[in-house]
């Protein structure tokens, strides 16, 4: 159990600092190739208008990169403290309850069929033969199994759902709260002449990216 809440702590650290290993990865890569002139001639800009456009040095431009990082890091350092461990034993009930719920849903198909007009039970011994699966979910479920044991196919469901379309759909939710909120807190840095000054600012003294 010990290893098991020091594992979900590791794995809480790595989330935060991550973002920032891949980023100093990503920012050596390009710099590297600015340094020694590869692909030049696929950049938007040409090296020189980093001289003329820029009213930051590579030096300034680190020392404000490091320093946000910085503060990124220990933002999420000190919001993730005191959170507790992970939650830890309750994967193996996952699938089983998912499932359990998978086949109360299943139960819906065929009355709303039945709106529609379709005999789903006539439909299901029809395709029965060619499609199984397709036939018990037409069937809705008919499982003479316990109500608190799953049946094979509602597992093999409920995993399905917690390992790919879970993490998808987090993901994608994900990806609109994190791009609304730069959005519209990027908008509120020009809207707002104090925040432009004191924190946007600087941003804009760096036209051309050096790496």
């Amino acid at each position: 159990m010990a290893s098991n809440i020091t594992a979900a702590k590791v794995d809480n650290v790595l989330a935060i600092i991550l973002p920032t290993i891949v980023y100093t990865v990503a920012g050596a890569f390009f710099h590297i190739l600015d340094t020694y002139g590869l692909f030049s001639n696929h950049r938007i800009h040409p090296s020189e208008e980093e001289l003329k456009r820029n009213h930051v040095t590579k030096w300034e431009c680190l020392k404000s990169v490091v320093r946000y990082h910085i503060m990124q890091i220990s933002i999420g350092l000190i919001l993730d403290h005191g959170n507790g461990p992970a939650m830890i034993g309750d994967e193996a009930c996952k699938p089983h309850s998912i499932a359990l719920t998978i086949r109360n849903l299943r139960n819906i198909i065929p009355m709303l069929l039945t709106i529609l007009g379709i005999d789903a039970k006539q439909l299901s011994l029809l395709t029965s033969s060619t499609s199984p699966t397709f036939a018990q979910f037409l069937a809705g479920s008919t499982s003479t199994i316990p109500d608190d044991t799953p049946t094979s196919l509602e597992l093999t469901l409920a995993k399905l759902a917690l390992n790919y379309l879970s993490p998808a759909s987090q993901y994608a939710l994900a990806l609109i709260i994190v791009d609304t909120w730069i959005y519209f807190t990027h908008r509120l840095c020009h809207t707002n002449r104090t925040l432009y000054r004191l924190v946007h600012a600087q941003h804009h003294r760096l036209y051309v990216s050096y790496a």
